[in-house]
Order: structure tokens, then sequence, then C-alpha cells
């Protein structure tokens, strides 16, 4: 027999999703008022320190979406190799020695300044880095549920303190994700390593790179399209067109496509690698449905359940 795993919902091998960053509630409604008619989800990440609504609204407004930890803060890591000298006085934007970090609260949000951006920033420490995570997981989860954020996604792209990466993994973020962008290098795959990943696509270039995605040969094999990273670039650039042509386009489309959060596409290839043939039938040992085919015939296999072949 001939049995194909690798499918989708809907016996399709690619997938659509965004992260998107931040929690700017003005862009982040437009961007749900273009994308959510056809039927486009992703995962949100959020930092508590950056939500200034109810509980009730954002369990509204990000009702259906996934919700990803970007940390309380949004902050820089501090560089492991760096030895710091803190400054004694208090922290004056004005009169603050650059050459100096500024611890200003209890919780280790130091202020350092950034060159490249010309402009003081937040960071942590490694140990505070972690911490500042975990609470802003529990905040979240006291707003959209208990076990509902898994994914982190670093502020400032990527960070360069391996001890605060490993700080993460230990502590069970096992899902952390880059900004920069992987476009079509590793074949348009579901990341392989899921403590490191990018987006594929960036807004300025998102009609160009989906073009490349919907002409990807079939191969065999799980193919996502993951776009982000701010809903706030479509406004600063003025391009909320792209976004529209992209959702006509390639929303809608549910034979080619299939539409899900980022969490769910990874749970999606686990669930396919969880899965059993062995002795003449096909065990599914995930909680999600599974869809295959026999000899090109279409199959599907509920939860905990097998399958005589």
């Amino acid at each position: 027999m001939n049995i194909d795993l690798n499918f989708f919902p809907g016996w399709v091998r690619k997938s659509i999703s965004f992260s998107i960053d931040d929690g700017n509630v003005t862009c982040d409604r437009k961007f749900i008022e273009i994308t959510k008619p056809h039927g486009i989800k992703g995962t949100f990440n959020l930092c508590i320190d950056r939500m200034h609504e109810s509980p009730e609204f954002y369990r509204e407004f990000y009702r259906g979406y996934e919700i990803s930890n970007h940390c309380k803060y949004h902050p820089f890591a501090l560089r492991d190799e760096v030895e710091y000298v803190y400054a004694t006085e208090p922290f004056d934007k004005e009169t603050a020695d650059r050459s100096l970090a500024y611890r200003i609260n209890d919780e280790g949000l130091t202020y350092i300044f950034d060159n490249y951006r010309g402009a003081w920033v937040g960071a942590l420490s490694a140990e505070d880095y972690v911490r500042c995570a975990l609470i802003n997981t529990e905040a979240l989860e006291e707003i959209f549920g208990e076990g509902s954020v898994r994914g982190f996604v670093w502020p400032f792209g990527t960070q360069s303190s391996r001890r605060t990466k490993e700080g993460l993994l230990a502590n069970g973020f096992t899902e952390l994700r880059n900004a920069g962008r992987s476009r079509d290098l590793d074949g348009f795959a579901i990341p392989r390593d899921k403590t490191e990943w990018n987006c594929n696509s960036r807004h300025n270039e998102l009609l160009e790179v989906a073009k490349m995605y919907e002409e990807y040969a079939d191969d065999g094999e799980l193919k996502t399209f993951i776009f982000g990273v701010h809903s706030a670039d479509f406004e600063t650039d003025k391009v909320w067109h792209i976004l529209e042509t992209f959702s006509k386009e390639y929303g809608d489309r549910p034979d080619t496509y299939y539409y899900a959060t980022v969490g769910e596409i990874f749970d999606y290839e686990k669930a396919i690698e969880a899965a059993v043939i062995a002795d003449g039938k096909i065990t599914n040992n995930s909680h999600l449905t599974l869809y295959f085919t026999v000899d090109g015939e279409r199959r599907t296999l509920a939860p905990k359940s097998e399958m005589s072949l």
C-alpha cells in the first residue's frame, strides 16, 4: 500500500498563517478586518505592559487567534559578553551618560543606549528576561486562559544572549521566533528548528513571496507560508492595499491552503509524526483528526483511534 500522511486538513499540502507583533490595537483591528473575511488566521504576539484595555476587550478582540509571548517590557537581552557599568543616579533621558546602564525597577528593567537606533531602550539580564517572560505568560493566560500561551517571539528581532535563550528553553518556551525572513530558502518547509525560526515574508514583499509560494511545485512534503511582523508596518508605509490584494488572492481557497495559527500548523506536524503504521493498521496518537491517502484514496482518522488498512 502507498500511505501518504503528508496532508493538512482538507488534503492540502500548503498552509498559510501570520505572526504579528506588539498588539497595536488600532492597526491590528484593520489587519483583522482585511484578513478575517477571507478565512486567514494567525498568531498575535503580545506584551502585557502595552495592553491598556480590559481583559474582556482583549478576549473578544483576539477571539479565534493564537496568542504568543512577546515578553513584558518588549526588552532587549543584555549581552552575555558585555560587563555593564551601572549608574548610581536616577535615569534622566536628557542628562544620562550613554556609556552607562540605568536599572529603573525591581524587575530588572535597565535602560541602555542603542547606538544603532540612536535611542535609549529597555533591556534585561538573562535571569530577569526569563522571569519577565514568565510574568508575561501568566498575565496573558489570566486573560486568554490557562495553557493558551505557548510560543515566544523575540522583541527587536533576535537577541544575541545565549544565556537568555537557554533560560527560555529551560522554562518551557520551545517555540522561539525571530523577526528576520527566510523566504523560500528551505523550500517553504515548516521550520525544522522551532527554537530559531523566521517568517517567510515581511509586509513589503508579501505579494512577491506569496507568488513564489503558490508556484512552488508539490514535492510531497508539507509547506507553510507565514508572514509578519507588525500590522503597523502596513500603516507606516501606507501599503494596506498589499494586504488587501493578498487576502483576496490567497484567501477563500480551502482546497489549496490550510488556514491556521502558527501553533496549529506546528501541532498538526507533530500529530503526523506521532502516527504509527504497523501490523496492518494506522494509529492516530494525537488529539487531531488526520487526513491521509491510501493508494490515492482519501481517508480520515479520528483522534486517539486506529484503522485497519
